[in-house]
């Protein structure tokens, strides 16, 4: 191998070494938009499963869900792909997003490693950052059991960050958010289970 062909190599493995390919501002407008093709995706899988309405509706929803993971996938995949994740990885990634809880961490994972090559590249060594946790506690509201112990800790480790990370609302927010869908989704297996008398 020659000195060269060494030197792509260890550019094509340390993204931040060979330049950006893309602007954090756009990689920044690519994330928000997978994450609310997610957002969107989880709820229309969660109705079509509670659907029990006309066939019609719940092939709709299908429809709905389906173009909305296929959408997710490809925004989030090539986003990977222009932070510098080559191709061999992608492809076990884009298998476990398919896996229901699985897929949430291997996102979280992915993620933080798509912002952490763009705040290498871009951002000075001692500017605040926001804290990933505290956007992901509310992110994740529709399953408080990820949601309560995230927020929790994005605060925790804002407060111990000393000024290095931001994003303390967030976190709180995410907190209370998750908290009360905590209780309405207790509340409702409560009350599915008493029996009228």
């Amino acid at each position: 191998m020659s000195t060269e062909d060494r030197q792509v190599d260890a550019a094509a493995s340390h993204p931040a070494k060979r330049g950006a390919l893309i602007s954090a501002q756009e990689l920044d407008r690519r994330r928000t938009a997978y994450y609310v093709l997610m957002l969107c995706e989880n709820p229309l899988a969660i109705a079509v499963q509670l659907r029990h309405g006309p066939a019609v509706v719940t092939m709709v929803l299908c429809v709905l869900a389906v173009a909305a993971l296929v959408a997710f996938l490809w925004v989030f995949l090539k986003t990977a792909r222009l932070a510098g994740i080559s191709v061999p990885v992608l492809v076990p990634i884009a298998v476990l997003l398919l896996i229901p809880v699985i897929g949430l961490v291997t996102l979280m994972v992915v993620d933080f490693h798509i912002a952490d090559t763009v705040d290498r590249a871009l951002a000075p060594a001692a500017k605040p950052r926001l804290s990933r946790l505290s956007y992901w506690c509310l992110i994740m509201a529709w399953l408080p059991a990820l949601g309560l112990p995230m927020a929790v800790v994005a605060l925790w480790q804002i407060r111990m960050s000393r000024g290095m990370l931001t994003g303390r609302g967030l976190a709180i927010a995410g907190l209370v958010v998750n908290t009360l869908f905590a209780i309405l989704i207790v509340a409702a297996i409560v009350t599915s289970n008493t029996q009228p008398g």
